[in-house]
């Protein structure tokens, strides 16, 4: 085909437009739906766990801590994450357990925290307000580093859960020092850089009274605990409790609906059986008086009929046995008297 002077000049003058054209810019590209959108960085810091210096990284969606030999990455939406007070220290500690474990390495880890004593230093951290957007902007994150984490956490991810933070409890796990921890929907014990958490709804706590001692211990149960290095928390005993704390932790206990000494399970018993612990006294009550008349009802029920074969008997007078009709009675007596 044989082309037209007009086209074959649109061709040429289109082609020296792209040769005098700046080269194409590669698109930018845009984090992954895992990783999120970077908010802001924390500089190398040393963590209890994962135990080492990392420098934290947040997203959107993640906390990565990069190390020298590991990159961990942990999910928002796993978190708890608490500012627990260290008793020994003065200090905080940023406390984090997860949902789900996540890889280090070969490993796994089941809680992220980082300790930060009262004279650190603090940093500063520009974090934007994205959850609960508002028209001002959020001023900048001044804290020591464990709080400034918790801080940033908490204006970035809307599904990070925050408790309350309760005040430590002081005791021993084995020979380890820890601290137990009573927030408004589980205990948390802490012990050096691990962190247990153990729901109320479904922690039986038993509590041994002091006795005369100058400690008490409580004895753990949980069927939904979540420990340290991805190794669940079923069963643990935590001792020498000072023993004033005795009655208010107790208390505490059950106000926040732990099953403190089975007292769960004695109301669900309660409720679960018909007119409750005041029909189990009835029946005692009346068992014991049925047990106490019961000679005389037999009494007044036995009503020999005629045809029935007559007992044997005694005779006042000489002790024999009377069988029959009154005839071998006598003949009996006869015999006696001859």
């Amino acid at each position: 085909l044989t082309a037209t002077r007009s086209e074959l000049a649109a061709v040429k003058a289109e082609l020296a437009t792209l040769k005098g054209a700046a080269p194409a810019t590669a698109p930018a590209t845009t984090p992954s739906t895992e990783a999120g959108l970077d908010v802001c960085a924390l500089p190398e810091l040393s963590f209890l766990c994962p135990r080492g210096k990392f420098v934290a990284a947040l997203s959107t969606e993640t906390l990565t801590l990069t190390g020298k030999s590991s990159t961990i990455v942990v999910p928002l939406h796993t978190m708890r994450a608490w500012v627990l007070r260290d008793p020994t220290t003065k200090g905080v500690i940023f406390a984090a357990t997860l949902r789900a474990p996540a890889a280090n390495g070969k490993q796994s880890i089941s809680c992220v925290t980082l300790a930060s004593k009262a004279g650190d230093k603090p940093i500063s951290l520009s974090v934007p307000q994205r959850v609960r957007p508002t028209a001002v902007e959020a001023p900048p994150i001044h804290a020591v580093p464990a709080e400034a984490l918790l801080q940033a956490l908490m204006r970035t991810c809307a599904d990070l859960v925050v408790d309350t933070q309760p005040s430590p409890l002081q005791c021993f796990h084995k020979a380890s020092e820890a601290c137990l921890y009573i927030s408004d929907k589980q205990c948390v014990v802490r012990e050096g850089g691990k962190v247990y958490e153990m729901p109320h709804a479904t922690t039986r706590a038993e509590l041994l009274p002091p006795s005369g001692r100058r400690t008490f211990d409580i004895q753990f149960e949980s069927r939904e605990a979540a420990g340290a290095c991805g190794a669940p928390v079923h069963k643990m005993e935590l001792q020498m409790f000072p023993a004033d704390e005795f009655a208010g932790v107790a208390a505490r206990l059950k106000q926040l609906g732990c099953n403190v000494n089975g007292c769960r399970d004695k109301a669900e018993a309660a409720e679960g059986s018909p007119g409750g612990e005041g029909r189990e006294e009835e029946e005692e009550t009346g068992s014991e008086e049925d047990d106490d008349d019961s000679d005389d009802e037999e009494d007044d029920d036995f009503m020999p009929d005629n045809d029935s074969e007559p007992e044997e008997e005694y005779n006042e007078r000489g002790g024999i046995s009377i069988e029959g009709e009154e005839g071998a009675g006598a003949a009996d007596g006869g015999s006696e008297s001859g």
